[in-house]
């Protein structure tokens, strides 16, 4: 009787915890499908940071002075290769205006890395 116990709670056990895996096979292929954007900001201020496509931009947040940050590039903006720019404008009072990166072709997976200078 106690080796039967023993047995179903080693059975539940082991259910509760390859139930508790949060990233299903189905979002990890989504997140291998975005294409990741990293900015180094080298600054003094901190930056808002736009992905531009043609005339649209798209905010994708704030990177503080003296930090890295990771953003995901929206999979709707990635069609196989895609242009896109990058800009970086500084919060508050800057005598430096904004940054802004080179053209890329960005496909999904892809990364890449954007300097903000002092």
């Amino acid at each position: 009787m106690r080796i039967l116990r023993i047995a179903a709670l080693a059975l539940i056990a082991i259910i509760l915890l390859s139930s508790c895996d949060s990233t299903t096979g189905k979002s990890r292929k989504k997140q291998e499908n975005n294409a990741t954007l990293r900015v180094e900001n080298n600054n003094g201020n901190d930056v808002m940071v736009s992905v531009l496509k043609g005339a649209q931009r798209i905010r994708l947040g704030r990177v503080n002075s003296l930090t890295v940050r990771y953003f995901r590039i929206p999979q709707h903006l990635l069609f196989g290769d895609t242009e896109l720019q990058f800009s970086a404008e500084p919060i508050g009072d800057s005598p430096r205006g904004s940054s802004t990166s080179r053209r890329v072709y960005l496909s999904p997976g892809e990364r890449f890395s954007f300097v903000i200078r002092p």
